[in-house]
């Protein structure tokens, strides 16, 4: 091979990449930053430091002795993060469970990865098999609006009553605000049906009290997102 002058080699803009080393918890995890870089402008703003031509083990990152550190995230979580994002196939992980999945919500919400967020919601969403409680539960857990509004009409419009089980499920305050809607839809029903006959006058009633309910839906939606924008 003809001598190469060392200042005449180059790397390839495209396929030379940085390993990175990060330390979550107690744990060291290590892999080309690459897809986090793509996936986050946390990440891509992190990696913009300029950097000299040549490995700087003085630089975060470079060596186990000196990782990135990552405060604040667990380290299961992480990993589950990097399962979806490192994934060459939907096969790969499909086998994550739904708290698993909640780990990489809870992780791509955190760093604004847009796109593994959506992937995330959409493989979440069969998994919480249109269960009342637990679209309340993560929905609450994620301010997610539209797992929250499902899971809280879903029990509004319910036939049974509400029990000490949805309170070991959804807790007592939110039993109590659905239960409370419900006793009132009925009530407000009764009243207004009395003395009328018409069956035009009869829908208009039902119309009028689903309206209501449905703004007193809106109103524990609110309360429970505790004012923080709503997210879809």
């Amino acid at each position: 091979m003809e001598y190469m002058n060392q200042r005449d080699i180059v790397r390839d803009e495209d396929f030379y990449l940085q390993h990175s080393i990060f330390l979550v918890e107690n744990r060291l995890f290590k892999l080309p930053a690459v897809h986090l870089i793509e996936a986050s402008d946390v990440f891509h703003a992190m990696f913009q430091l300029p950097q000299g031509p040549d490995l700087d083990t003085s630089i975060d990152g470079m060596t186990d002795e000196k990782p990135i550190v990552l405060e604040g995230v667990k380290s299961e979580d992480f990993k589950q993060l990097l399962r979806v994002i490192y994934s060459r196939k939907q096969l790969e992980y499909d086998a994550l469970t739904l708290e698993q999945w909640g780990s990489v919500l809870e992780l791509s919400s955190k760093w604004d990865m847009q796109a593994i967020r959506k992937t995330t919601i959409r493989n979440m969403t069969p998994m919480l098999d249109n269960n009342a409680h637990k679209l309340i539960v993560w929905g609450t857990r994620f301010g997610l609006t539209t797992w929250l509004s499902e899971g809280i009409t879903a029990l509004v419009n319910g036939l049974d009553p509400m029990t000490e089980a949805d309170v070991a499920k959804i807790g007592l305050t939110m039993t109590m605000k659905i239960s409370a809607i419900r006793e009132g839809s009925k009530t407000r029903e009764v009243m207004e049906y009395q003395g009328l006959n018409s069956f035009v006058n009869r829908r208009t009633v039902k119309e009028k009290t689903a309206l209501e309910t449905e703004e007193h839906i809106r109103m524990i939606l609110l309360s429970t997102l505790n004012g923080n924008s709503p997210r879809f």
